[in-house]
């Protein structure tokens, strides 16, 4: 990946604390919890980015009850880049705000979309799948998903159908399925050209942006005026009164 490439990680960290009852709760969602070892999810995912981007570089999008520990746990994060959604949206606007947000900074900037619940063993292999998808974003208007090879006809994941070959490693997409009945997901999997979707995500600011402006035009305007107010006294109110509406 060239120095010169600007990488904004974006940590999505919203949950409401369900999956791992009774020891998660709202306000200590699994993000936050360790759960194989000392350090938490988002920690670990933060540790993970940190070859790539400076901590001062990430931006986090929470919700009011995780905001704290999450800043107590991310000392290296500024607090202005943890962004506490007014109400859950899941990932379309949460991803389409850090765009627009970092579109007023640097348009070229390279985004990458990252789950904060990840477990991912082969740390190497994981950081040069991203170098090589980060360079194929910042090449053009590329929007780049990472897929996983499927080990099982797993129900509880979207799959990823692939085409052609780009070049080593890198297919196109042909379309998204998401959480497929098992006859389908032991279709998926059997065909060969599927892969689980990871949920990561990497484009540039501009790329994202002009993509919500096309395809998500009632939303995008309201996502444009809150990254305008961001900074000002306005912002809050601006972000509790638009963001709920997307």
């Amino acid at each position: 990946m060239s120095q010169v490439t600007d990488f904004r990680p974006i940590i999505l960290a919203g949950g409401s604390g369900t999956r791992f009852w009774p020891r998660s709760r709202k306000a200590h969602a699994k993000q936050v919890l360790a759960l194989d070892g000392d350090r938490s999810m988002i920690q670990q995912t933060v540790e993970r980015l940190r070859p790539l981007a400076e901590t001062s570089d990430i931006w986090v999008i929470t919700n009011d009850l995780m905001a704290e520990t999450i800043t107590e746990q991310l000392p290296g994060v500024p607090a202005a880049q943890i962004i506490c959604e007014p109400a859950p949206r899941n990932t379309a606007p949460a991803a389409a705000l850090a765009a627009f947000l970092i579109e007023r900074q640097n348009p070229e900037a390279v985004l990458g979309i990252f789950p904060s619940d990840h477990v991912i063993a082969n740390e190497p292999r994981f950081l040069k799948t991203l170098e090589q998808g980060i360079a194929l974003a910042a090449a053009g208007d590329n929007m780049v998903v990472l897929g996983i090879s499927p080990t099982r006809a797993e129900t509880g994941y979207g799959y990823i159908e692939t085409g052609s070959t780009v070049s080593a490693g890198v297919l196109r997409v042909r379309r998204f399925t998401e959480k497929p009945n098992q006859a389908r997901a032991e279709e998926f999997v059997a065909a060969g050209n599927y892969h689980w979707n990871s949920g990561m995500f990497l484009w540039k600011a501009s790329t994202l942006a002009n993509a919500v402006r096309e395809h998500l035009s009632e939303s995008a305007p309201m996502l444009e005026e809150i990254a305008a107010a961001y900074g000002t006294p306005e912002f809050q109110q601006v972000f509790n009164d638009l963001y709920p509406h997307c």
